[in-house]
C-alpha cells in the first residue's frame, strides 16, 4: 500500500509567530499571521581582530585544516613556529630551516607538514606537536606552491621555479611524495582547499588568474571563476564544495574581500578591516577560521578571526514605553520585559522614586529610603541591590539598600570606599561595584557584594567615573568613563585582576551598558560632552559599532542582556525616552 507521506509529504508547522531559536535554522514553517512560508538562515560571516602574532611575517605556512582555536603557523622569512589558542599566539620549537613561500598542511596543531619554499627547495619537515623533523623530499623543488589536507594525506600543487609557473601536483602519504594529475592552468601563490581526493584550487599568479579547478584524486576539472583575478591568497580554507578565498593581491592593489564558494559559484561575503595579502590561514570549515600575518603593505602581526556560525540578525533599537519623569544617574537593572529604575536625579533634584517596567509601561512602586544621584545597582525586579551616590559624600556615598520585590531596606554592609557613578555588574547577591568618583579624585576601587558585606578586590588599572560594565562577578568587562576627560579604555576582569584590552572606538563618559557576559557586552550612548547615540558591541577581542540609538543621550540606565536590552531615560537634554535593543533570529520569507 502506498505510504501517505509519499503522496502528501511531511506536515509543515503552522504557527502564528516565528521560531525564535537557532534550532530553527533550515526548518520551514508557515506563519499563519503573515501567510508566509519562512525559515531561519545564517547571517553573513564576519572577521574580527584576534591576538597578534609574536613575529611579523608574510608568505608563511599553516596547518590549514586545523580548527581556528588550535592553528599552527610556521616560516615566512623566519624559522619561528607559533600556535594559536583562539586568543593569543605562543612560540614553539623552530623549523630546522627558515623559509618563505613554503607549503603547509595539517589538520591539527600537533601534526603538520612544511615543504618547499624559498630558497627553492625539495626539503620537507614534519611537526609532531613538540619538534620538527626532516622528512622525505618532494620530487620537484619549488616555492609558492599551496598545500591542503591532513598531515598524513596531503596535497601540494603548483608553485614557481625561477620565472616559470608550475602545473605539478604531488600527494603525500605521511612518508613519501608521489606525482599525480597536473593542473590545467599553471599557477603559484593561489588558494587551495579540500583533500587529496576532493580538492579545489583557485586564483594565483600565472600571471594573475581568477580560474578555479576541482580535483577528484586523479584529474583536475575547470570550474567557475573567482569574481576577481588575484594571487597571494594562501590563507584560504574550506572544502571542495564550501570554501573561502581570503584577501589577496593583484596589480590593482591588495584586497580586503572574502569570496565564498558554494560548489557552483563564488559570492563576495564579509570583508577584512584592512586589505591584506600573503597571509597564512586555515580552518576546519567555512564556519570558523583564522588568517594571520601578511602584507598591508608592511609585514604585519595582525590576526583576523572568521565566524560564520550565527543565525542572529543585526541588532536594532526600537521605541519602548517612556518613563513618567525624565531621569538620569539612576540605578537600573532587570530584563527587557521586567526592569527597575531606582532613585537618581529628576528635574527637581535627587529623587527617592522607583519605577518598574513590564515590557510596555512603567509603574511607580515603593521608594528607596535615601534619594541620591549617581546611585548604581544591579539585580531584578524581585531582588535588587543599590549603592553609593550623591556626589560621593558620606553617608550616601557608602550606603547600600536592598529591594525584595516589595520594599527597600538599608543594610549594615556599606561600601569600603565612598563614591558615586560606579560600574555595576552581577546580581543582588553577587555584585561588583567598580570605579566611580570618590568626591574628586576618580576611583579605581573594585568591591564585591555577597548579599551582606562588601569586600575590596584588585583595583582597575585606570581610575574613572561614569563607566559601564557587563558580565558577572568572576568574569566582567568595564568600559568608557571619565578621568577626568572622557576615555575609551576597556578592561576585563578574571576574578583576580583587571587587564587592559582593545578600546572602544568612541571615547565617552556617562556611558550606558549591559550584558551577562564579556563576549557580547553592549555599550551605548554616553556624553561627548553632548549626548551620544553610538552603540558598540564586544566580540571577546574587539569593539564594533552597531546600530545607533534613536535618541542620543548619556547618564541613563542600562538593563537586560546583550541580545535583549533597555536604554532608560538620560541626558542631555533630559529625556523620558526608552529604547529596546533586540538581536533576533535571521528569519527569511521563502519566495520560491
Amino acid at each position: 500500500m502506498t505510504d501517505y507521506k509519499a503522496i502528501h509529504g511531511k506536515t509543515i508547522l503552522n504557527i502564528a509567530s516565528d521560531l525564535d531559536n537557532a534550532e530553527g535554522e533550515g526548518e520551514i514553517w508557515f506563519n499563519t499571521t503573515s501567510s508566509d512560508f519562512k525559515t531561519i538562515v545564517k547571517v553573513d560571516g564576519v572577521w574580527s581582530t584576534g591576538g597578534a602574532l609574536n613575529t611579523a611575517r608574510s608568505g608563511a605556512g599553516m596547518a590549514g585544516a586545523a580548527p581556528s582555536t588550535s592553528a599552527l603557523i610556521f616560516g615566512g622569512s623566519t624559522n619561528v613556529c607559533e600556535t594559536y589558542d583562539g586568543s593569543s599566539w605562543t612560540e614553539l620549537a623552530d623549523l630546522s630551516t627558515a623559509r618563505n613561500w613554503s607549503s603547509g598542511f595539517g589538520a591539527t596543531s600537533t601534526a603538520a607538514v612544511c615543504a618547499g619554499g624559498e630558497p627553492v627547495s625539495v626539503n620537507s619537515e614534519t611537526w609532531d606537536g613538540s619538534s620538527w623533523t626532516e622528512g622525505n623530499n618532494m620530487n620537484t623543488a619549488r616555492h609558492g606552491a599551496c598545500g591542503t589536507g591532513p598531515s598524513t594525506v596531503g596535497l601540494i600543487s603548483g608553485g614557481k621555479i625561477g620565472e616559470n609557473f608550475q602545473v605539478i601536483v604531488e600527494s603525500y602519504d605521511g612518508t613519501n611524495w608521489t606525482e599525480t594529475g597536473d593542473f590545467n592552468t599553471a599557477r603559484s601563490l593561489h588558494g587551495q582547499t579540500g583533500t587529496t581526493t576532493a580538492g579545489l584550487a583557485f586564483g594565483g599568479a600565472s600571471p594573475y588568474t581568477a580560474n578555479s579547478e576541482s580535483f577528484d584524486g586523479s584529474a583536475w576539472t575547470e570550474g567557475a571563476n573567482l569574481n576577481v583575478a588575484k594571487a597571494y591568497i594562501q590563507s584560504s580554507f574550506g572544502t571542495q564544495t564550501l570554501s573561502l578565498a581570503v584577501g589577496g593581491y593583484s596589480p590593482a592593489g591588495r584586497f580586503a574581500t572574502t569570496e565564498f564558494w558554494d560548489g557552483a559559484s563564488w559570492t563576495e561575503v564579509g570583508d577584512f578591516a584592512t586589505a591584506t595579502s600573503a597571509q597564512a590561514g586555515g580552518g576546519s570549515s567555512v564556519s570558523a577560521g583564522v588568517a594571520a600575518g601578511g602584507q598591508t603593505p608592511s609585514v604585519t602581526t595582525n590576526t583576523f578571526e572568521w565566524n560564520w556560525d550565527s543565525t542572529l540578525a543585526a541588532g536594532a533599537w526600537a521605541s519602548g514605553g517612556a518613563v513618567p519623569v525624565a531621569m538620569n544617574s539612576q540605578a537600573c537593572g532587570g530584563t527587557q520585559t521586567a526592569a527597575i529604575s531606582a532613585s537618581g536625579t529628576a528635574p527637581g533634584g535627587d529623587t527617592v522614586n522607583v519605577q518598574q517596567y513590564d515590557g510596555s509601561t512603567w509603574t511607580e512602586i515603593n521608594n528607596v529610603n535615601s534619594g541620591r544621584g549617581g546611585i548604581r545597582g544591579t539585580g531584578s525586579t524581585t531582588a535588587f541591590v543599590a549603592w553609593g551616590g550623591s556626589r560621593g559624600t558620606p553617608p550616601e556615598g557608602l550606603l547600600t539598600e536592598e529591594f525584595n520585590g516589595t520594599s527597600w531596606t538599608e543594610v549594615s554592609g556599606s561600601l569600603n570606599t565612598v563614591r558615586y557613578a560606579t560600574a555595576a555588574t552581577g546580581t543582588a547577591t553577587a555584585a561588583l561595584a567598580t570605579g566611580g568618583n570618590a568626591h574628586d579624585p576618580m576611583s579605581d576601587a573594585n568591591e564585591s557584594y555577597d548579599g551582606s558585606t562588601w569586600t575590596e578586590l584588585a583595583d582597575l588599572n585606570t581610575a574613572r567615573q561614569a563607566l559601564a560594565s557587563s558580565g558577572i562577578t568572576t568574569a566582567a568587562i568595564c568600559f568608557g568613563g571619565g578621568n577626568p576627560g572622557y576615555v575609551n579604555v576597556s578592561e576585563t576582569w578574571d576574578n583576580s585582576s583587571w587587564t587592559e584590552g582593545n578600546n572602544l572606538n568612541t571615547a565617552r563618559g556617562y556611558i550606558m551598558g549591559t550584558g551577562t557576559s564579556v563576549p557580547g557586552a553592549l555599550a551605548f550612548g554616553g556624553r561627548l560632552p553632548a549626548g551620544s547615540a553610538v552603540t558598540e558591541q564586544y566580540d571577546g577581542s574587539s569593539w564594533t559599532e552597531v546600530a545607533d540609538l534613536s535618541t542620543a543621550r548619556g547618564d541613563g540606565g542600562g538593563a537586560g542582556t546583550q541580545t535583549l536590552a533597555l536604554a532608560v531615560s538620560g541626558q542631555p537634554p533630559a529625556t523620558t525616552a526608552v529604547e529596546e535593543w533586540t538581536i533576533a533570529q535571521n528569519v527569511k520569507v521563502i519566495t520560491d
